[in-house]
């Protein structure tokens, strides 16, 4: 028993070597799947490796080397490679777009940039968009529930052009049917906003307790990270609750509640008596405080 228990021992921490190895030195991953693996036409265990392989260069914040291991895979027809390779899409679209407001900052024409909450007519200047829509969809079109649900993202958002609400609710409630719970959870927000759709409570109540799907696609951690609500990735926190939900098979509950005041906090109309009574005395206002 003893000697079972060493060997299993070493091979954990064989197991950790490798997997550190791996990230501190990609290049040395990338050259075995290079000699083991088809680069045009890979197995199954092969695009799961590749994908991987993207997985690692992303966590590394080299969105342009793991969207060649996610399109390699993609083009073998991988779903998940899809959709992480829409992801580094969307992700470069972001930054491109942060970066077109920030020069326009710099030339003192921020104007050009607000008409609004929606800045689709800047957002539209990045193809990433386009490209992050078109693998979304075809992994969609796969049946994979996490990419109906970014899909619906970039129609909110308005990425593509402009807002198409009813596109939006269309893809989350596709979404959210298949297994989603991520894309639930955006329906419970639509319905209790009325985003798109008539305001419904009974709905919004209905979709707040919910079953995920015990599946890689819709509760691995890497997919649920990248999986947006209205815009925003969920919290690590709301990933282990909803993995842990969809492996224990127990609906997760997801409502929106406003937020509740703190008594420990000043209330705005305090902040704003303060600011009135100390100008711009910053010592003043601290003591308020």
């Amino acid at each position: 028993m003893r000697r079972i228990f060493i060997i299993t021992a070493s091979l954990v921490g064989l197991l950790a070597v490798v997997v550190a190895a791996n990230f501190q030195f990609p290049q040395i991953t990338e050259t075995a799947l290079k000699m083991q693996c088809s680069m045009t036409a890979p197995s199954e265990n092969c695009q799961k490796r590749m994908v991987s392989m993207g997985h690692v260069w992303a966590l590394k914040d080299n969105l342009a080397r793991a969207a060649i291991w996610y399109d390699r895979a993609a083009q073998a027809g991988d779903p998940f490679a899809m959709f992480h390779l829409a992801w580094v899409y969307e992700r470069a679209g972001d930054r491109d777009f942060k970066m077109t407001v920030r020069q326009a900052a710099d030339n003192n024409r921020m104007n050009a940039f607000h008409d609004g909450p929606d800045l689709s007519p800047a957002l539209a200047t990045s193809g990433n968009f386009k490209l992050a829509a078109e693998w979304y969809r075809k992994a969609a079109d796969k049946g994979f529930a996490p990419a109906m649900n970014n899909l619906a993202e970039l129609y909110l958002s308005g990425r593509l052009g402009e807002r198409n609400l009813q596109q939006a609710f269309n893809w989350h409630l596709a979404g959210a049917r298949a297994g989603n719970p991520v894309a639930a959870m955006n329906l419970v927000l639509t319905y209790k906003t009325g985003m798109g759709v008539p305001r419904d409570p009974a709905e919004a109540a209905k979709w707040a307790s919910f079953m995920p799907a015990d599946d890689a696609a819709n509760a691995s951690d890497m997919t649920l990270s990248r999986t947006n609500v209205y815009g925003s990735p969920i919290a690590p926190q709301q990933v282990a609750v909803l993995r842990a939900s969809a492996k224990q098979h127990l609906p997760v509950q997801m409502d929106y509640a406003p937020l509740k005041p703190d008594s420990r906090l000043p209330t705005f109309h305090a902040v704003e008596t303060g600011l009135g009574s100390s100008g711009s005395d910053p010592a003043a206002l601290q003591r308020k405080f």
